[in-house]
């Protein structure tokens, strides 16, 4: 994860992951509050910008600001197998 402002990059894992969004936990056992900071999460799969929207003990939750594609999280998840997440989807009209 990219922060986008100061130009700093963490290391870490993705925990849930959906199309509007992520948990991610960063690899360093402090996990700073960086509220409403923009970030950009890199993995071998895809590129996202996005904004944290949330900062708990088990990371931080990005929301988007654009969908990543379904087919990739599905290949993300036949993969790697891990929790796929509801709670960013965005709502569709």
């Amino acid at each position: 994860m990219k922060v986008i402002d100061i130009g700093a990059e963490f290391d870490g894992a993705l925990l849930e992951l959906s199309c509007g969004g992520c948990t991610f936990r960063q690899a360093s056992m402090f996990v700073l509050d960086r509220l409403n900071e923009s970030v950009l999460i890199h993995t071998e799969f895809f590129e996202a910008e996005g904004r944290i929207r949330a900062v708990r003990p088990e990371g931080y939750g990005v929301q988007f600001f654009t969908e990543v594609d379904e087919a990739v999280i599905n290949r993300i998840v036949e993969e790697y197998g891990f929790k796929v997440s509801d709670s960013f989807l965005a709502k569709r009209n």
